[in-house]
């Protein structure tokens, strides 16, 4: 985490025409070496947006998979923050701005089930990134006060910690083979 390639684009080959404004991405490495990309794009000129996804093997050139992996015809859903969890992909998307969130959860990646929304007692979103431990998941997220930080076993009901003390938004956190966490985040303008 402290030296890096200069950046490169990605490609999404075939994507639908009718898909714009892609953004926010959220990576999945699978069990066969491939990468699942899972984006937020908005449907048509004017629809709402929802979450897709794309395959590569190289981290650099993906191809679009066919239909939608969650969303709703009539509202929002953006900014997924997806992880394995004991077997199962567990896809969170900000609600609003008081600590909640849709979750859906997956076997297959593709095909996502809805579960009770998850909600933490934080004056924030679910903009970041989840982390999966033996016997807990993590998640990092952005509060008006800086970065938060709350676990669950299940993914419905949070604890949160009240003693996380990172600056910026938009946090992705990694546990390190030595151990250690290496947290990386978006500065706040003007700071």
């Amino acid at each position: 985490g402290e030296n890096w390639t200069p950046p490169q684009l990605t490609e999404i080959a075939g994507m639908p025409g009718n898909l714009q404004h892609v953004s926010e991405p959220a990576l999945v490495a699978l069990q066969d070496g491939r990468l699942r990309l899972y984006f937020t794009a908005q449907r048509a000129s004017a629809g709402p947006r929802a979450i897709f996804s794309a395959l590569s093997t190289d981290g650099i050139h993906y191809q679009f998979e066919e239909g939608e992996r969650f969303g709703f015809p009539d509202k929002d859903t953006s900014h997924a923050s997806i992880f394995n969890y004991k077997g199962t992909l567990h896809l969170f998307s900000p609600l609003d701005k008081q600590g909640r969130a849709y979750h859906a959860v997956s076997k297959d990646g593709l095909n996502f089930t809805q579960l009770v929304n998850a909600m933490v007692q934080v004056p924030g979103v679910w903009i970041g990134n989840g982390l999966s431990l033996d016997q807990e998941m993590r998640f990092y997220g952005s509060g008006s006060e800086g970065i938060w930080m709350a676990s669950s076993k299940e993914g419905g009901l949070w604890q949160l910690d009240e003693s996380t003390q990172l600056l910026g938004t938009d946090p992705t956190i990694v546990l390190r083979k030595n151990k250690t966490y290496l947290a990386i985040t978006a500065v706040p303008q003007g700071a």
